[in-house]
């Protein structure tokens, strides 16, 4: 039973912000009288909301659940998320009347797009009235229950946004990989929590053997394809937690926090040896160098300190890329490179 009442000055404004506004529906759930007397009540309060009424006799939820007409399953069904306020009058809890609320409808509801509005009952933290409220009253507290639910549904919604926008701005586009704008956000974090912990930091650059003569040779779509194969096989030698970023061109960039320093080659070892691969269709070789370096953090992070870790790292690489046999050279703070056999 859906009830068409008039909206509310407020929402007077224009027919476009009432299409906005989420799917509203009614949870009447309780004794006939509860039923009964909001049928009648809620057309004299000018609610429009869509109105499902279940009642339950002696206090006990049905057992066969409860069926909507054809009417009201139409149109509850193009929904697929909607705000609901349940009013009853049991002593059911909100998990409970929530629980029945999605068997009764064929839309999509979640308990936080769900208020409970008690009558002649109480609750912790539930807004309650008493049974023989009046028309108006009951107009000012559903309006007011419906808001916050839309305003926490759109808070929700920006939260979720935001997180999806700068999820967005700190990844390259090709391979998913951190960019360097994710790149720089990480790699504070992982230097304090190495502070912290009294932990060992590796930073180490990845870079493709000739992927120039690739690109020159089969062209920059079929490059475009090596580098997000390779990105993804990185990625799945990473653990959690670990910084992995595209870094320019065909170099990769790797930050992870180490208990001990003498994991850093075996790491960087392994992500080096699964970027060794043969692509189709033309089968062609794909082998990688990379340079490294470990230092363990005793201060408080300072943009030095990034520049520093990375020309150490750069220069460990260039000496591996001209090393034979040693695609895997280690670094230090303003010295030279060390080569060392990965182990």
């Amino acid at each position: 039973m859906c009830y068409q009442g008039s909206p509310s000055k407020r929402h007077r404004s224009g027919a476009e912000s009432m299409r906005t506004r989420p799917k509203f529906i009614i949870y009447l759930i309780g004794s006939q009288e509860l039923v009964e007397r909001m049928q009648k009540i809620l057309p004299l309060a000018n609610i429009t909301a869509d109105l499902v009424a279940v009642t339950l006799e002696g206090g006990n939820l049905p057992t066969d659940g409860v069926s909507l007409s054809q009417d009201q399953g139409a149109k509850l069904q193009s929904q697929n998320t909607c705000l609901a306020i349940v009013i009853t009058d049991t002593t059911l809890d909100k998990r409970k009347l929530w629980e029945l609320c999605q068997n009764c409808a064929t839309c999509m509801l979640h308990p936080r797009r769900t208020a409970v509005l008690r009558v002649g009952t109480k609750a912790k933290g539930e807004i309650s009235v008493s049974a023989n409220c009046s028309p108006d009253d009951l107009q000012t507290i559903i309006s007011l229950l419906r808001r916050n639910l839309e305003l926490s549904c759109s808070l929700r919604k920006k939260h979720t946004l935001v997180k999806s926008i700068c999820s967005i701005a700190n990844r390259d586009p090709l391979t998913g990989l951190a960019n360097r704008r994710g790149w720089k956000i990480t790699i504070k974090r992982l230097w304090r929590e190495a502070v912290e912990k009294s932990r060992f930091l590796l930073v180490a650059l990845f870079d493709l053997d000739g992927f120039k003569k690739i690109n020159d040779q089969f062209g920059h779509a079929f490059g475009d394809q090596v580098l997000k194969s390779v990105a993804k096989k990185a990625h799945e030698a990473c653990r959690e937690g670990d910084l992995l970023a595209r870094w320019g061109g065909d170099e990769m960039a790797l930050a992870v926090l180490l208990p001990d320093k003498s994991l850093a080659c075996q790491i960087v070892e392994r992500i080096r040896s699964r970027l060794q691969l043969v692509f189709p269709p033309m089968n062609v070789p794909i082998t990688a160098s990379a340079g490294y370096v470990v230092v363990q953090p005793e201060e408080p992070w300072n943009d030095k300190w990034e520049e520093q870790l990375l020309k150490s790292a750069d220069a460990a690489l260039a000496q591996a890329k001209t090393s034979r046999g040693r695609p895997v050279c280690e670094g230090t703070l303003g010295s030279s490179t060390e080569q060392k056999n990965p182990s």
